[in-house]
C-alpha cells in the first residue's frame, strides 16, 4: 500500500511510498482510512525538530472503516465508522493509565511517530483504542474529532465552563475556533480574538456563532470583555495561539479567581507577568490530551449539532498532493487540512 513514510532523520525526508498492509493481531482492528489530517506534530516530524521512530509512517488525525477484525475483538462491529485515540502504545498499568489520563502514561508511545499512523491506506489499532463517530459526521470531519476532545477536556474538564460565563479565544486557529464552538456548546458568552491578517478567520467565527471578534490591532478588546461580563473581566481565557504576548493579554482580561487554560504551544520558553497570577488569585492550567468522559461530550455536541469540526477544514487533498498541504500549513494559509488516501 502507498503510505506518507518519514524515511530518514533531519528535515524533509519524506516519502510517499510502497508500505507492507498491516494485519490485525488479537484484539485488533484494520482500518480502511478515508481521511487523515495534518497537525502540527506532523509539521514537526516534516522538519526534522522532534524524535522519531525511522521509518514511520506519519499521520494522527484519523477516520475510516472497520474492515477486519483480529481474534477475539467484540465491541466494534465490521463496517464501523470510527476514529482513533492516538495512543501506539500504553503500559496499561501506570497510576496515569490507571486514572483514565492515558496521554500521560509514563510508556506512551505515538500513533504516526513512534509507531505506524493514518496516512496510509489501511492502519491497525486496538480496539478500545476507536471511538464510533456520529452518522452525521463525515470522514472529513471524522478526522478532526481528535484535537475536539483536546479541547473538550480543557474547557469542560480542566476549566469547568458553565452556562453564562465570559470566555476570550485567543487564536482563531483551528484550535481556537474549536475552543469557541465547545465553550459555546457549554452556554458559555464567547469572544474570539486575533490580529488583522485573521480577518477571515475572525468571521468564521462569527458566522459559527460566537458573540463577538475582535482585532487586536484595530479594537479594544478591554471595552469588549468589560461590557460582556458587567466590568468583572473575563471569567475564563483559552489560549490557542502560543504567543506570549496573547498570554500576558489573557492574564490581564481574566476577573480575580479566572482561569485561563494553555493549549497553544510555543516551542520555546516565554516570559509574562507572574505577579498577576499571584495578586489576583488566578489559575494558569496546562493541558494536552483528553478523558473517556470528554470524548462523550464531544461526541454528544457533534450528535446534536452544537460542533462542526467540518468547519474549520479549509482543504481536502488527494494524499499524492501531500507535499502542497505541509507547504501550504508551513506559510499558514487555510486552517486545517485534510489528506484522503
Amino acid at each position: 500500500m502507498l503510505a506518507l513514510v518519514k524515511t530518514q532523520a533531519g528535515p524533509g525526508n519524506i516519502e510517499l511510498k510502497e508500505m507492507p498492509e498491516p494485519t490485525p493481531g488479537p484484539g485488533e482492528v484494520l482500518i480502511e482510512i478515508k481521511a487523515c489530517g495534518i497537525c502540527g506534530t506532523d509539521m514537526h516530524i516534516y522538519h526534522g525538530t522532534i524524535d522519531c521512530a525511522i521509518p514511520v509512517t506519519m499521520g494522527h488525525e484519523l477516520s475510516g472503516v472497520v474492515v477486519k477484525l483480529g481474534e477475539g475483538v467484540k465491541s466494534i462491529q465490521l463496517g464501523a465508522r470510527v476514529t482513533s485515540e492516538t495512543h501506539a502504545h500504553l503500559c496499561g498499568h501506570c497510576a496515569f493509565c490507571m486514572s483514565g489520563y492515558p496521554r500521560y502514561c509514563v510508556e506512551r508511545k505515538m500513533v504516526g511517530r513512534h509507531g505506524h499512523g493514518g496516512f496510509a491506506k489501511y492502519y491497525v489499532t486496538k480496539e478500545e483504542r476507536l471511538t464510533v463517530l456520529p452518522d452525521n459526521v463525515s470522514f472529513a470531519a471524522g478526522a478532526v474529532t481528535e484535537p475536539l476532545f483536546t479541547v473538550t477536556h480543557a474547557l469542560y474538564e480542566r476549566v469547568g465552563v458553565q452556562s453564562g460565563d465570559v470566555v476570550v479565544i485567543m487564536g482563531p486557529g483551528p484550535m481556537g475556533l474549536l475552543s469557541a464552538q465547545v465553550a459555546k456548546a457549554l452556554g458559555g458568552i464567547v469572544v474570539v480574538c486575533g490580529l488583522t491578517s485573521d480577518r477571515q478567520r475572525l468571521d468564521l467565527a462569527k458566522s459559527m456563532g460566537v458573540d463577538a471578534v475582535v482585532d487586536l490591532q484595530q479594537e479594544d478588546i478591554n471595552n469588549v470583555v468589560s461590557q460582556l461580563s458587567g466590568e468583572y473581566g473575563a471569567d475564563a481565557v483559552a489560549e490557542c495561539s502560543g504567543a506570549a504576548p496573547a498570554m500576558e493579554l489573557g492574564l490581564n482580561l481574566l476577573r480575580k479567581c479566572g482561569k485561563m487554560v494553555q493549549i497553544g504551544l510555543t516551542g520555546k520558553p516565554v516570559n509574562y507577568n507572574t505577579d498577576l497570577v499571584v495578586n489576583k488569585g488566578l489559575e494558569v492550567i496546562g493541558t494536552v490530551g483528553t478523558t473517556f468522559t470528554a470524548k462523550q461530550r464531544a461526541l454528544n455536541f457533534l450528535a446534536r449539532g452544537l460542533v462542526n469540526t467540518e468547519a474549520v477544514i479549509s482543504d481536502i487533498m488527494p494524499m499524492k498532493d501531500w507535499k502542497d498541504g505541509f507547504e501550504k500549513m508551513d506559510r499558514k494559509e487555510g486552517l486545517k487540512i485534510v489528506l484522503e488516501p
